[in-house]
């Protein structure tokens, strides 16, 4: 007895490999308790075990054995690390547990087989049992088939995936063992529930007798629910709050508590592919061209036998065999072989499906032709082969063929053409017919509906009746404008009595639940389909905001942050393996993440296949789409070695490009892999609409020069060649949206590459290029060699005297953009009185051009020459830049106050020339030009009082100029008007003053002050001895009295000579009695008497003039939604306060810590850095009119700032605590304005 006991001493794992049965059977009982006590998943003390897995399923005695068996029960069930043992067991079990003869080892086996799947580890589950029916011993072959048959029922085939078991049946259930045929039947009337008649193709191969039993069973379970009653760890906490959500509502009916239920099966997966290409005789193209209908009737038949018997089609070139079909449908003159041909190519689309996608486009058109066919078999088989075609194609690439066929005059085309896309619409979600497709459709079809013909009229109101199903009433409507009520009427009837054939992505109301409180003691037994109370490590959990004041302050912040995306590629955080993981298997099913990365390229092109389609039921909201792309690119992801598998992958990452918004994050993560694709003939395409979709999500410049810096970092020359083709393209398609000097370290590498093609390439390259730089292209290559010069101007001049493309991409994400910019450049009053930019034709599809990098030290000498010769040669030099360039950035450098001086030159020509060349720049500017107002317009004005007319002509030209782009509004600034007067020739007095007298009456404000400061000059001048002068001044008093109306010029005359105030006074009262009756612009000291009730002005500081409005609480308009009446002023409005209590502080230190943003550290502070603290200002809350004052030209508004910032700070030093690095960065800011 004591022998007997003296295993006891030794630890449970010793135990567990003792020789002695009773050890063992110790063993395994205690460390079945130990697993039921550790509380932490993840604790080191599962790993002790992880090895004896094995041990235990396959111990040589059967008391042993059982007790091992429980214990590896419990291990899985409450162990993370179980996963790991997963393979090595279920093949013990197989071997040792499924045929043994006790029948609790048998139920035990087959717990803990789905017990793994419930782990998500099924794949290497259902393989080791596939395995297991190849046995000899048909005991095992029977216990694998029963463990398979309870997996299905109870997880359904979401879970487990029956692609690979079906196979398996027919040779299952002509097994010589009777068992096994039974159990096999079982197993097919199990599947059967779940997929239906999906499952009869694969049956046809059985004895007449064995398909009478099966369908004689499948009719006992005809219409019977499929629902999973177990689901694996991913599921059960969803589950678990949609059956609590259940219980609480009440009128709930139960429906939504069937995720992983019934899937649909399409049989086509389930079958295998057939060549027939191979089986067509060798003669067949001429027995289609023969002349008698007989013979190519007789051709098509057997064609048509070869497509019945085999529904799946086997990849290969079909290009002949399509055309050849198209040709006998448009051409042929006999109604049967046109039918029969219809029908062949029908049955070539269906076999192909997806796969017939290269053909589809070119055989749409002429079958909707061919509808004008009134022979009803042969429309009956067009309509078949336009919806198999349909299949492998998008409405988006059918658009123009679709609506070409609707306007055309035979109404038969039109009828069966508005029928065929109402089939179509009943297979879109409102994310594939977008607004803009249903815009295009719907313009088309509305005039379709007023057709004299009534099968027109009917089909058009089934089209428009089914889009409405797909996007609802309110989304259609817009587009439904001047129908009558009976039209309405029909197209809603048409929309009750369509019916989708794919699942729409459903609106969930979250509804509050009160959490339910479970008792402590209620532990899940194994198999349980409740979530297990496993206790997980805090780090796991994710943090969740917490309620109250913080909610307020991120969704403030969230919204700012939407708002602030000025001209700037939205950017993310990089999501970890780990939460990519997480979020994928909350989304995607296990087998086709497991598939993604298998090491069969079937198994990869199903799971692909899989992705495509899940990826249209998706809302952009539901899914990130940095997972998406990591998820397709799941190793070995766009390297893939099997090219139809990598070009399905790259088409993903393009279908997510332009259905989900993308990030620089996302983008980084695929674009280097997508670029190598390039370099390989079979994937160039798909990987070049890759790129290009990736483009316009984000934006060129970005994906440019990331695919620049990796081709020409490696060392493949055919990389290099098909980047630079691609991105010249691109450029063509964009317009230059790219900054040239961020892409042409680059392009030298290619233009000097020792490789030929990549020097072609890059040459190449450079001459698209030069339709949109011109001839300054050339100046980046500057000290090559003459050889390669001359090959570039050569190369040029095939350009010469192109002018670029208009954008056909990237306009949608531009005119965006500008709308934000619009919203914060517009944020001040002064702002809107500018006039909106002129149409500078191409220029404005161009990227502005930054010419500071020419600017050199070497031309600004040049400018500033002694020499005329030389300025002149230097003044030309910059027109000709501007010139070239024709839409160019405001950052001229240093050579602005250079080109003043020019302005005035002693030297004529070059005066004119500079005046010519100023006015260059401001079309060439736009509105930018505002900021060099104050440089270049009081020599505009001395050139106004020029002796020379032409040069006095050519000085107007260019102030006009400048006011149409910038505002005239700039001129008045700083008194520079007040200024030229004072000190101006009488010929600068007499231009100026008739100038003024031209524009001021049509201009809405000016500064009250600046024209203050010209009435002494102008009192003056209406007296001067100048009859010019004089005549002009008197002209001008009319304008400055609109705006400074007639108080402050009557005060004025005091001031005069006694003998002059009565001729003044005269001619001021004659101006008066001209004054118009509604003033141009109200001043602000009336707005504030006359204002709106419910309003007060309140001073931001002392000695500003700033003023902010706050408006009393008004109910909120419907969103969407304009109140009519309001002015764009007063819906610009900021009433927030200044700044924003918030702890967005710290986060601002720790990213600028992690280099999420730019770090606060320069020189001279580049634009970047403006536009970064823009956007942290509107992220951390703070007023826009405050930050319009902040980031104005003119300094005086900085003060206003100032000002408005010290009056708050008494009463809410909080907030200027929370934002102080923000005040001290633009203080930074302010230092380098000196």
């Amino acid at each position: 007895m004591e022998e007997d006991t003296e295993y006891l001493k030794l630890s449970v794992e010793d135990r567990c490999v003792h020789k002695a049965w009773k050890a063992r059977v110790n063993g395994y009982e205690e460390a079945k308790k130990i697993f039921s006590q550790i509380a932490d998943e993840k604790s080191p003390e599962w790993n002790k075990f992880l090895g004896l897995m094995k041990k235990m399923v396959v111990d040589s005695n059967a008391a042993a054995q059982e007790k091992g068996l429980e214990a590896v029960l419990v291990y899985i069930e409450n162990s993370a690390v179980a996963g790991k043992t997963v393979g090595e067991v279920m093949a013990g079990l197989v071997t040792k547990c499924v045929a043994a003869p006790k029948a609790k080892t048998k139920e035990l086996a087959a717990q803990i087989a789905l017990m793994y799947v419930e782990i998500e580890k099924q794949e290497i589950v259902m393989e080791e049992l596939l395995k297991g029916t190849e046995q000899k011993n048909p005991k095992i072959v029977s216990g694998c088939i029963n463990i398979m048959t309870q997996a299905i029922r109870e997880f359904g085939i979401k879970v487990i995936n029956i692609k690979p078991l079906v196979k398996r049946l027919p040779a299952l259930l002509e097994d010589r063992d009777k068992t096994v045929r039974d159990e096999t039947k079982v197993m097919t009337v199990e599947v059967y529930r779940w997929i239906g008649v999906a499952l009869n193709p694969q049956l046809t191969s059985l004895k007449p007798v064995q398909v009478a039993e099966l369908e004689s069973e499948f009719e006992k379970v005809k219409g019977e629910k499929a629902i999973p009653t177990r689901y694996v760890r991913s599921q059960q906490a969803k589950q678990a709050k949609i059956v609590e959500a259940a219980e609480i509502d009440e009128g709930g009916d139960g429906d939504e508590c069937d995720d992983g239920g019934t899937q649909d099966i399409d049989p086509y997966e389930l079958m295998v592919p057939v060549d027939i290409l191979s089986k067509l005789p060798k003669d067949w193209q001429e027995k289609v061209e023969a002349k008698k209908w007989q013979e190519r009737k007789e051709v098509l038949d057997a064609l048509d036998q070869m497509l019945q018997g085999n529904p799946k089609l086997e990849n290969g070139d079909y290009g002949d065999l399509v055309r050849a079909l198209k040709k006998m449908v448009t051409k042929d003159s006999n109604v049967v072989v046109v039918a029969l041909a219809a029908k062949c190519l029908a049955g070539v689309a269906g076999g192909l499906k997806k796969r017939f996608q290269p053909y589809a486009t070119a055989c749409i058109a002429g079958l909707l032709e061919k509808f004008r066919e009134k022979k009803q078999s042969v429309v009956t088989a067009l309509r078949e082969a336009v919806d198999a075609i349909y299949i492998s194609t998008t409405l988006e690439a059918i658009q123009e063929d679709v609506i070409a066929a609707l306007e055309n005059k035979n109404p038969s085309v039109k009828a069966e053409t508005a029928a065929f896309l109402a089939r179509c619409f009943t297979k879109c979600t409102p994310v594939i017919l977008n607004k803009k497709l249903l815009k295009a459709f719907s313009a088309v079809l509305l005039k379709t509906l007023n057709e004299s013909d009534p099968t027109v009229r009917d089909t058009s109101a089934e089209a428009l009746g089914t889009a409405m199903k797909v996007v609802g009433e309110k989304g259609i409507s817009p587009f439904l404008t001047d129908i009558d009520n009976i039209k309405m009427t029909k197209i809603k009837e048409a929309c009750d009595k369509a019916e989708l054939q794919v699942k729409q992505p459903k609106v969930v109301t979250k509804k509050p639940a009160p959490a339910a409180e479970r008792p402590a003691s209620s532990k899940p037994s194994a198999g349980s389909t409740a979530p297990k109370p496993v206790k997980r490590p805090d780090g796991s959990a994710t943090k969740k905001p917490a309620a109250g004041k913080a909610a307020a302050p991120k969704k403030a912040a969230s919204s700012s942050a939407s708002a602030s995306t000025k001209s700037k590629v939205p950017i993310e955080r990089e999501m970890s393996p780990e939460e990519v993981d997480e979020k994928a298997e909350a989304i995607f099913p296990p087998d086709m993440l497991s598939g993604l990365a298998d090491s069969n390229w079937k198994t990869r092109l199903a799971a692909v296949e899989q992705f495509h389609q899940l990826l249209g039921t998706l809302e952009p909201s539901e899914a990130p789409s940095q997972m998406l792309l990591q998820v397709i690119r799941k190793k070995p992801g766009l390297k893939d070695t099997n090219l139809q598998v990598a070009k399905l992958r790259l088409d993903a990452v393009k279908a997510i490009a332009e259905t989900f918004p993308v990030s620089v994050t996302g983008v980084n993560c695929v674009v280097t892999d997508v670029a190598e694709r390039l370099s390989d003939i079979k994937t160039q395409a798909a990987a070049a609409d890759a790129l290009t979709a990736l483009s316009e999500a984000t934006r060129l410049e970005h994906v440019a020069t990331q695919v620049l810096d990796y081709a020409f970092s490696q060392k493949n020359p055919k990389v290099q060649v098909e980047v630079l083709n691609w991105l010249g393209s691109a450029i063509q398609e964009f317009g230059l949206t790219v900054q040239p000097k961020l892409i042409m370290e680059n392009v030298k590498k290619g233009v000097t590459a020792i490789n030929p093609l990549v020097r072609t390439a890059g040459v190449t390259f450079v001459g698209i290029l030069s339709v949109y730089m011109g001839s300054q292209l050339q100046l980046y290559f500057d000290g090559e060699k003459p050889a390669l010069l001359q090959q570039i101007a050569a190369e040029c001049d095939k350009h010469a005297g192109e002018t670029p493309r208009s954008p056909v991409r990237g306009v949608k994400q531009e005119s965006r953009r500008a709308s934000v910019d619009t919203v914060l450049s517009n944020a001040t009053e002064e702002d809107e009185d500018r006039p909106a930019p002129m149409d500078h034709g191409d220029a404005g599809n161009l990227k502005r051009v930054d010419l500071s990098p020419f600017i050199t030290d070497t031309f600004i000498n040049e400018l500033s020459d002694k020499n005329w010769k030389v300025r002149a040669e230097a003044v030309q030099k910059l027109q000709n830049m501007v010139s070239d360039s024709k839409s160019i950035h405001s950052n001229l450098g240093e050579c602005p106050p250079v080109l003043a001086a020019r302005l005035v030159d002693s030297n004529t020509k070059i005066a004119a020339s500079a005046l010519a060349l100023c006015q260059s720049l401001a079309t060439a500017m736009g509105p930018g030009c505002k900021q060099h107002v104050r440089v270049f317009f009081p020599n505009f004005l001395q050139g106004m009082g020029d002796s020379k007319v032409w040069i006095r002509s050519a000085a107007v030209a260019c102030i006009n100029t400048w006011g149409d782009q910038c505002g005239y509004r700039e001129f008045f600034d700083g008194e520079m008007v007040a200024d030229a007067l004072k000190s101006g020739s009488p010929t600068l007095r007499t231009e100026l003053w008739g100038w003024l007298a031209e524009k001021l009456p049509n201009m809405k404000t000016v500064p009250k002050e600046e024209m203050v400061a010209c009435i002494p000059v102008l009192l003056a001048n209406v007296e001067d001895r100048n009859a010019d002068v004089r005549k002009n001044a008197a002209e001008a008093v009319l304008g400055v009295m609109m705006h400074t109306g007639y108080g402050p010029l009557y005060s004025a005359c005091d001031k005069l000579k006694p003998g002059s105030q009565g001729p003044v006074k005269t001619i001021l009262e004659k101006a008066r009695g001209c004054l118009p009756e509604k003033p141009v612009q109200k001043s602000k000291s009336a707005s504030n008497i006359h204002g709106d009730k419910g309003k007060s002005n309140t001073k931001m500081g002392p000695g500003s003039t700033a003023t902010f409005t706050k408006s009393k609480a008004k109910p909120v308009a419907a969103v969407g939604t304009k109140p009519a009446g309001r002015s764009k002023k007063e819906e610009e409005v900021d009433t927030a306060p200044l700044l924003q209590n918030n702890s967005l502080k710290n986060q601002r230190f720790i990213d600028e810590q992690k280099l999420k943003t730019l770090k606060w550290n320069f020189t001279t502070p580049r634009e970047e850095f403006v536009e970064m603290l823009k956007d942290l200002m509107l992220t951390a809350g703070v007023n826009k009119g405050l930050i319009a004052n902040m980031f104005h030209a003119d300094f005086k508004y900085h003060l206003r700032a100032i000002d408005s910032l010290t009056e708050d700070l008494v009463t809410n030093p909080e907030a200027q605590r929370a934002n102080l690095d923000l005040i001290l960065r633009w203080m930074t800011l302010r230092f380098f304005d000196t």
